[in-house]
């Protein structure tokens, strides 16, 4: 089993999306989470080689408040937007410590 890890954060985006637009992240190796550069939510862990999931934002998205929780428990990654899973996927290890 991996090292468990949960990302839960509450935010109210504007219009744009361009660029990478990070939310939270730690290190260079290690995790984060984020609007893409394509305008796309997407979570990534590091385990020897980087692990990605990317979801589409709700319609919603822009202007309102929305809860994310990005969840790795050591088996799968998963992305939760306001108590609705968009993505998971398998995914096992530990997490490096950048």
């Amino acid at each position: 089993m991996g090292s468990p890890k949960v990302i839960l954060v509450t935010l109210r985006p504007g219009n744009g999306n361009d660029g990478d637009n990070p939310i939270v992240t730690k290190g260079d190796q290690s995790y984060a989470l984020k609007i893409n550069n394509k305008g796309r939510l997407e979570f990534f862990i590091y385990q020897k080689n980087w692990k990605s999931l990317v979801t589409d934002l709700p319609a919603d998205w822009a202007g309102m408040q929305h809860d994310i929780a990005a969840i790795y428990d050591g088996k799968n990654m998963s992305l939760i937007v306001d108590g609705k899973k968009l993505a998971s996927q398998p995914a096992n290890g530990a997490i490096a410590s950048s």
